[in-house]
């Protein structure tokens, strides 16, 4: 526009344009919760960005449609020294917002790791649980229950000493095992018995 170039009224409603979609965007990283130095740098750039806009449509336009050349050229270097700070701020928050980002993958790897390690632990922590269970089950349960089961098939096959046991647990097993003591006295009496009776015939 300053140099008179293409349509000025296409030229004016592009820029129309642009201050909406700033507007827009500006409105929408305000919201956003930035880190507190890429707020500031947001908030510094949004000063030029109004200064911008302002010298824009109070005296740039004003100075096309009037077609005053010499207003034109002042508030168009006016524009251009505006622009350049206002893209400094932009620039350092793009570095700044890569540095961020970085900080944030970071982060996310690290506590990726943290939480694998967790997790490695609690599966171990499980299998652990389960391993103890098992064996539990086996040594404490299942495996008495199938030597009280053995002996009382080797009692009833004649043996009558199998399996002795003087150590009773405070359980239903144990209660099994006091069980078969007075079995296997009662059998050992009975045999006894047997035996005198066969000796007085």
């Amino acid at each position: 526009m300053a140099d008179g170039d293409g349509s000025t009224e296409k030229h004016i409603a592009r820029m129309a344009e642009m201050e909406k979609t700033y507007e827009e965007k500006q409105l929408h990283w305000s919201k956003d919760s930035l880190p507190r130095d890429l707020k500031e740098q947001l908030d510094e750039a949004h000063t030029d960005g109004e200064s911008f806009w302002s010298i824009y449509n109070k005296q740039f336009l004003p100075a096309i449609r009037a077609k005053d050349q010499l207003a034109v050229d002042t508030a168009h270097d006016k524009l251009g020294e505006i622009f350049h700070e206002h893209q400094r701020h932009i620039m350092f928050m793009t570095a700044k917002s890569k540095n961020h980002q970085q900080q944030l993958i970071a982060e996310n790897a690290s506590m990726l790791k943290w939480s694998m390690a967790v997790m490695t632990l609690l599966v171990l922590t499980i299998i652990g649980m389960v391993m103890g269970a098992v064996w539990y089950m086996m040594n404490r349960v299942l495996g008495p229950i199938t030597d009280t089961v053995s002996t009382m098939s080797d009692m009833a096959s004649g043996d009558l000493e199998a399996g002795r046991t003087y150590d009773h647990r405070q359980d239903e097993i144990g209660e099994m095992t006091r069980a078969i003591e007075v079995f296997r006295e009662a059998a050992i009496e009975q045999r006894d018995a047997q035996g005198k009776q066969k000796k007085v015939v």
